[in-house]
């Protein structure tokens, strides 16, 4: 395969992404990817704007520090009793 050929066959990463985004599962796919990460940085700055530890947050939502770290890291599961525990606590007086 000679150069020319090799530069004809690259893609660029926009057009990459134009092409996959195209196919609904893979839309779907980065949707759903986005949620996540939008949630877990709402929730840590709820978590922050309490004055909360992740092991304060932790023990209200049944969970461990690590748990609760891992998803504001970008882990793709969370306990729903995590988001419960900082919504109670901003309701309370």
């Amino acid at each position: 395969m000679t150069m020319s050929q090799e530069a004809r066959q690259r893609v660029g990463l926009a057009e990459a992404r134009a092409e996959r985004i195209g196919r609904p599962e893979v839309r779907a796919a980065y949707e759903q990817t986005r949620l996540r990460f939008e949630l877990a940085v709402t929730i840590r700055a709820r978590r922050e704007e309490l004055g909360w530890s992740q092991r304060q947050l932790a023990e209200r939502a049944g969970m461990t520090q690590l748990g609760v770290a891992r998803f504001e890291a970008g882990a793709p599961r969370l306990h729903c009793r995590c988001w419960n525990a900082s919504r109670q606590r901003s309701a309370s007086p």
